[in-house]
């Protein structure tokens, strides 16, 4: 302890933290959570640079199983070790994707699909307060995940959309490839 003219600063032992930023500090956004690893990660990464997360689950039966909001259940909790409680919002998503389905032209139908998905989890983010959305996207992983894709189904938002995990590498990451 040190005491000074007005204060006094007090220092406890240190305990090992997963790095960054305090939750919140840098604000609130959604994360869609599918039940993949990406979007926890995602999440995490977020989290890391302060962002308060609430999260955002589609749940389709019988195209999406209950082990499957098991599984964001559970891979939430991990994530929430280490941002603090995440709030969950599972939005019954089978009778707008078979409206969908049976509406729109077989080539549109995931993007579509992904653009309602958006505007649904962009209502439920304003009404939480959030600034912004999390997503777990890839560029390239899947068919839908191109830049033109990617684009189109962020397109229908009015507030930032975060893609952590698409990002040019950093050599200090131990990417072995250097940009000239």
């Amino acid at each position: 302890m040190c005491i000074r003219d007005r204060c006094a600063f007090v220092h406890g032992n240190q305990l090992k933290g997963a790095g960054g930023m305090p939750s919140g500090s840098a604000g609130k956004a959604a994360l869609l959570v599918s039940g993949g690893i990406d979007s926890p990660v995602a999440g995490w990464m977020m989290a890391k640079r302060g962002i308060e997360l609430i999260a955002i689950h589609f749940a389709s039966p019988p195209y999406t199983s209950q082990r499957a909001e098991q599984k964001v259940h559970s891979l939430l909790r991990q994530v929430a070790k280490y941002s603090g409680r995440i709030m969950l919002f599972v939005v019954p998503f089978t009778e707008i994707q078979e409206l969908i389905k049976d509406n729109c032209p077989e080539e549109v139908f995931t993007l579509v699909m992904r653009r309602m998905m958006m505007r649904i989890s962009q209502e439920i983010a304003i009404k939480e307060g959030c600034q912004a959305l999390i997503t777990g996207e890839s560029v390239g992983q899947v068919a839908s995940q191109t830049m033109p894709a990617i684009a189109c189904t962020d397109a229908v938002t009015s507030m930032p959309v975060f893609l952590s995990l698409i990002h040019i590498s950093d050599p200090r990451d131990g990417a072995t490839s250097r940009m000239p």
